[in-house]
This record gives structure tokens, sequence and C-alpha cells, in this order.
């Protein structure tokens, strides 16, 4: 596999050891990749130069809740600090950063005829970047063994068609030299700004992956982190817009309302959104076990456990 990590060692993300610590945790290894991407990916946005607050289920996850309880959350969300006018003075700021990433070498090209094809950067998320006008959408590239997308197909959507003798040579090349066809994952980034800066409460925290005493990375990285009532209070504020329909985002929301109780935090939650979540928790419930990403909590609590211990 190309490292493209600063923070693990390829001993430690071989497809054989990534099998055999799912085998140990009894989580999928494709699981456990999402897991080491998502934090090695989460210290490289740290570098850029702004002050950020990282927000967002995945560190409340891994900071605040304990990963026997967490629920697994991979995407990454920030908030900058300082003022942005718009989009393109922030892509700005992560261009500069992709020039930092190549020396720290967690960028790699591929060398593709007279082409260049660079895996481990941040890019932006053009099909996204509608949705929102004060949120900035970008991905991470991954290579990866168990998840995304097969590189040849991956390579075709970049316009580089298996047609292409180059492109066949290059492919037979790295499957030769590494023994399979290496799939690329994709780690989706979501950034907030405000051309007035965006100031949550905020403590600065070390951050450990998820299973830490498994999955040891080789430099434990500290960051500001929302502090927890704020996030609480985020999240619940959250529950009072969302459509009852999106259920997946409800169930997110209310897993990680865990830390009302975890910290004892006084913080009401209204009737309306108890009378809300009450007329869909059969949905919920089922939804809950359904998807992977309640892998962790599932074993312990159902949804209406869950439920209960939050709005009561």
């Amino acid at each position: 596999m190309w490292n493209i990590y600063n923070l693990w060692e390829n001993k430690d993300i071989s497809k054989e050891r990534l099998l055999e610590l799912s085998r140990k945790i009894n989580i999928r290894p494709d699981i456990i990749e999402r897991l080491i991407a998502l934090y090695d990916t989460s210290y490289q946005i740290m570098k850029a130069d702004i002050q950020q607050i990282y927000i967002g289920g995945s560190m409340i996850n891994q900071v605040y809740i304990d990963p026997s309880e967490a629920r697994l959350s991979i995407h990454i969300h920030t908030a900058i600090r300082e003022g942005i006018k718009s989009k393109n003075e922030l892509i700005d700021v992560f261009i500069n950063l992709r020039e930092r990433m190549i020396k720290d070498k967690s960028i790699i090209s591929l060398n593709i005829g007279d082409l260049e094809v660079y895996i481990g950067e941040i890019i932006s998320d053009t099909k996204r970047q509608s949705l929102h006008p004060k949120v900035l959408f970008l991905n991470r590239s991954i290579p990866s063994f168990f998840i995304g997308t097969p590189l040849p197909n991956y390579l075709n959507k970049l316009g580089f068609t298996t047609n292409n003798t180059d492109v066949n040579k290059f492919l037979m090349r790295i499957k030769r030299e590494l023994g399979y066809m290496p799939k690329i994952y994709n780690i989706r980034i979501e950034i907030r700004f405000d051309k007035d800066g965006i100031n949550y409460p905020y403590i600065k925290r070390r951050v450990y992956p998820y299973f830490k005493d498994d999955l040891i990375p080789t430099k434990v990285f500290t960051c500001n982190i929302e502090e927890v009532s704020s996030a609480a209070k985020g999240k619940i504020e959250f529950l009072e817009i969302v459509d009852k329909y999106q259920t997946i985002n409800i169930i997110n929301t209310i897993c990680d309302l865990r830390i009302l109780y975890l910290y004892d935090l006084k913080i009401k939650i209204s009737e309306d959104i108890i009378n809300k979540i009450e007329k869909i928790k059969d949905r919920c419930q089922e939804d809950f076990e359904k998807y992977w990403f309640y892998k962790l909590i599932s074993t312990k609590y159902s949804f209406y456990d869950i439920f209960r211990a939050i709005m009561k």
C-alpha cells in the first residue's frame, strides 16, 4: 500500500494487519480503514495555516465518549475562527496546505505517461459546493484495500480511460508491484466560515483514535475542540430544525447527545423535540439496527435505551 499517512507506520496499515485487527476487535476491516483515514486526515487539516475549531460527531465521539460506547462517525467538520470572506479565500489556504503535505509525503504522485495523478491531496468537492454558501466542502483521496472505488474506475472518472496504452501499462505495473489492485476512498470534510469568524467556546485536547490501545499511531495530536456544553446545545438546536424524515441525522444526533448525562449537563430538551421523535421512534430503531456506523453502541444499547436516557 502507498503510505500517505503521517501518523501510521506501513506495518500497521497492511492488509494482513487490518484483517488481524478486525478479528481481534470484531470490527469490519473496511470500518477500521475509515477510522485510520479519519484520524490522519484530521491531523492534516489541523496543519492548515488558519485558526480552526473541530466540531461535529467525529470529535464528540473520539474525545468525549468512551470508545466502547462511541458511534462511528467518519466525516470531519471544523469551523474557522478567523474572518473569511469567500470560499475562494479559504481554498487558497488549502492550496498552501497542499504544498506542505507534499513535503510531508502525505501526498504521493502517480506518473501515467506524461501526466501525474495525486493521491492523498485535499480537493474541492465541486458537486456539493452549492449546498451551503458558508461551508467549504472538501474530499481527501485515500489509497485503500476494502473501501472506495477501484483504481481503474477512479482514473476513468479523472479522464484516464483504460483504452489508453499508458493507463493500461501503469495499472499493470501497479498490480505487479503491489500484488493487488488498490482502491481509492474519499473522506469527506466540511469547513464552516464567516466574514466575522466563528467563535464557538472551545478547549485544547489531545485526540486519540478510536480503539487507541489497538490502533496505535506514531503520534497523538492536540487541537482545539468545541467545548462539550456548546456541542450539546448545537445538537439540540439541530433537532429543532431537522426534518422528521431524516431519521439518520436524528439518530446520529441523539447518539451524540449522550454527552448530556455523561457530563451531567443541565440542558433541557423541549417537549416539541421529544414529541417529534416519539412519533418516528420505531423508524429510528429500525435504522439504528441496520447501519454499520452504530456498531459500537448497538451491541450495548438499543435506540430506545439511548432515547430514554437522554429525553427523561
